[in-house]
């Protein structure tokens, strides 16, 4: 059964940009997690590149990649850290 979680992803870069604001993403699932990055990705990235979303809500390091083939991974295009939710009690 699907939970709904919220978490904060800051983007290191995108690209060429360096100063991009946070997101905060309110998703259902890792693949709504992985689109809403995606299409605040996509504003930055020239209209014709490819790539993916290699990130997870549980994890907090994520990376861009372009795609280069079906399938295929190529050059880094970008690089985000994922704000996990602190225990209770953890100051």
């Amino acid at each position: 059964m699907p939970t709904d979680y919220t978490r904060v992803v800051t983007f290191e870069r995108i690209g060429l940009h360096t100063d991009i604001e946070p997101l905060t993403v309110k998703a259902y699932n890792e693949f709504d997690f992985r689109h809403q990055i995606y299409f605040r990705a996509v504003q930055f990235l020239a209209p014709t590149t490819e790539f993916k979303v290699d990130a997870h809500p549980d994890v907090v390091d994520g990376s861009l990649y372009a795609v280069d083939s079906p399938g295929g991974r190529g050059p880094l295009l970008g690089s985000l850290t994922v704000s996990l939710p602190q225990p209770e009690g953890a100051a």
